[in-house]
């Protein structure tokens, strides 16, 4: 394939969206907003990421791709993770979850790969962000907005299904980090933005999942902390004064969640059970034998061989599943990532998504918001332009 080289025309001026960048923002629209959830069989969101990477190899055999570090690891993990999946018992659960874990992979290899115009970025940014509120409103449609003890007591319903707590926090949470981005960067309809951003940041709230909210904390700190260091290029006094704001901010925010019906944000008396599935997920790694420390034991070994709540730590059932060589290539996939990035808001994308790997698995909710961060770097990288200029309004 050859290098993509975006001109500035294109960058700036054309307002076309392609095929692929409309399929990528309607699966992820999907996604997030859960609407399909309970209302369609299984096998048909199956398709969406074969799709996703069918239409951008396409697009890249046609126009180029891009080549950098993570993406080359990311097509190399795929491969691996075929590997594991091959030379382990097979079965219909096995082939699903490790044929899951492939294609994760490849879908963040080809969209990350992808030049995408700005217009194209903003799309697909504005589409995760609107599924999010969409979400939102599914969830406070079938559950009191009030009742904060339907999320702690696991009792909440969505689509006329009861659902885990952490099902929809994450599309929450990263909804108000872009909400948050796009209120610090400038663009218009600031209320409409506001208002939505707050919308989904107390629905965040109200489903008391820490992970997702630890998450959005890590992002919004480093919008914050950009901010402040742009301010104090021009005025050291006035951002030391937002410095000591932002901390006095923050630790009122944590007594008052702290001391009210949110506290299961901030409370780490209960870990949900996962200390064990921790525990559990090491002693495997440790009595599995040299191949299996090496090569994995397959991405089903886990939950096979307990009982009890899985480890919901990326790292540690990587190592159980596909051993010290795919722990390794995710972990290098995350620092190429990082090694790549520049811009608050990438690094705060990217950051939500590295924050998760300690709560939860590989799946939308890591590569969504790693795409997105991703994505938006190498469109104004490409023309060496500042990510700050994506919500920016063009003046006529």
């Amino acid at each position: 394939m050859q290098d993509f080289r975006m001109t500035n025309e294109y960058y700036d001026e054309n307002p076309r969206l392609s095929l692929s960048c409309i399929v990528v923002a309607a699966v992820f629209f999907i996604v997030l907003s859960q609407i399909l959830f309970e209302r369609v069989p299984d096998a048909l969101t199956l398709t969406f990421r074969p799709l996703i990477i069918f239409l951008l190899v396409v697009k890249a055999l046609q126009s180029g791709s891009l080549r950098f570090a993570a993406r080359n690891i990311a097509l190399a993990t795929a491969a691996y993770f075929a590997l594991v999946l091959v030379l382990n018992d097979w079965n219909s659960d096995e082939f699903m979850n490790g044929g899951a874990a492939v294609l994760y992979v490849l879908m963040f290899w080809a969209v990350v790969g992808t030049g995408w115009s700005k217009a194209e970025v903003r799309f697909i940014l504005f589409a995760c962000f609107a599924a999010s509120v969409v979400c939102a409103a599914i969830m406070f449609y079938y559950n009191p907005y009030n009742d904060l003890s339907v999320a702690r007591d696991g009792t909440m319903i969505f689509n006329g299904a009861y659902i885990n707590r952490n099902k929809n926090a994450y599309p929450f949470g990263m909804a108000a980090l872009i909400g948050i981005a796009y209120l610090l960067k400038g663009g218009r309809h600031k209320l409409v933005f506001g208002a939505a951003t707050l919308f989904v940041a107390y629905a965040l709230m109200y489903s008391q999942c820490r992970g997702a909210f630890f998450c959005t904390v890590a992002g919004v700190l480093i919008l914050l902390l950009s901010e402040i260091r742009a301010i104090y290029k021009k005025n050291p006094a006035k951002a030391t004064l937002f410095a000591v704001l932002m901390i006095l901010a923050f630790a009122a925010g944590y007594i008052a969640i702290k001391n009210s019906d949110f506290s299961r944000l901030v409370d780490s008396d209960s870990t949900s059970g996962r200390e064990t599935g921790i525990r559990n997920a090491w002693n495997m790694f440790l009595g599995s034998d040299l191949f299996g420390k090496i090569f994995g034991s397959g991405f089903m070994y886990e939950q096979l061989h307990s009982d009890t709540v899985g480890a919901h730590l990326v790292y540690l059932t990587l190592l159980v599943s596909t051993g010290l060589i795919g722990m390794t290539l995710v972990v290098l996939i995350f620092a190429s990532t990082f090694r790549r990035v520049r811009g608050d808001i990438p690094l705060a994308l990217c950051s939500f998504a590295f924050v998760r790997t300690f709560f939860e698995g590989m799946d939308y909710y890591i590569y969504i918001p790693l795409i997105l961060g991703t994505i938006i770097f190498n469109c104004f990288e490409l023309n060496g332009r500042s990510c700050n200029e994506l919500f920016a309004v063009k003046k006529r």
